[in-house]
């Protein structure tokens, strides 16, 4: 008859295993990441500019407010506003804590529907979003599988884009769900350059990353070509991403300045 002391053996004998075949695969990662160049800045490797470039152009109107009312039970948020976003618009979304920026993403999402009024998305208009506060990513893949599965590029360019974003090398071999929120963050990034996306909306993309970090964020949004919003408080950074257009939100109305 089986023991438990059986049992515990037969147990520590398959998580030994399981452990060596995790450690095997991170170790094959990092031998074929050995062999892949360092990355160039986007304007000199063609292939990363692919990446900065969208799928498809998308609409020309990318979103269309329409007299739309929002309101929670301690106030009005969204008062009547009625606003549009052209192709091509680098927007950055400004305003006090609490007025409402992030309720005014989340209705363009279609996560929230408006009390009144309308909001619409062009048609042929593909959304990466990240939020300000997004959820730990639990997935146990590496991080450069996360990257290829999710998005279909190969392992080569995925490798070019996290290492152009700062993750460090040895990371990449790691579980997605090991990482630090800053170094999460960038994955998320990645995922959303690589997407294809032609409307990429962040919502105080800055937290969480150093200020090496910060700055190749800020590479990666100036060689973008597809429209883009902004929430954010820092000026040196929305100045160094080339904004063209300022929406305002304060008293439940924007305003552009």
């Amino acid at each position: 008859m089986p023991t438990r002391d059986n049992d515990k053996q037969a147990a520590a004998f398959f998580a030994e295993r399981a452990s060596q075949k995790k450690s095997l695969a991170a170790k094959a990662i990092e031998r074929r990441l050995e062999a892949i160049d360092e990355p160039e800045k986007p304007e000199k490797d063609p292939k990363l500019k692919m990446l900065l470039t969208p799928h498809e152009a998308g609409s020309q109107i990318v979103v269309k407010w329409k007299d739309v009312t929002y309101s929670t039970t301690e106030a009005k948020l969204l008062a009547g506003i009625s606003f549009t976003i052209e192709r091509g618009a680098r927007v950055v979304l400004s305003g006090s804590n609490g007025v409402g920026k992030t309720t005014l993403v989340k209705l363009m999402l279609g996560q929230l529907e408006p009390h009144a009024g309308e909001v619409t998305l062009g048609q042929s208009v593909t959304v990466g979003y990240l939020s300000q506060e997004h959820e730990a990513l639990g997935s146990t893949r590496t991080v450069l599988t996360e990257l290829t599965e999710e998005t279909g590029i190969d392992e080569a360019l995925a490798y070019r884009l996290l290492a152009w974003l700062l993750v460090p090398r040895d990371k990449m071999s790691q579980p997605v769900n090991t990482l630090s929120k800053g170094e999460q963050s960038k994955v998320l990034l990645a995922k959303i350059i690589a997407s294809g996306a032609n409307f990429i909306i962040l919502d105080e993309p800055t937290n969480h990353l150093d200020i090496v970090a910060r700055e190749a964020l800020e590479n990666a949004l100036r060689e973008y070509k597809g429209t883009l919003l902004v929430i954010s408080h820092d000026r040196y950074f929305i100045d160094a991403i080339h904004t063209t257009e300022n929406l305002r939100l304060e008293g439940g109305f924007i305003k552009r300045t």
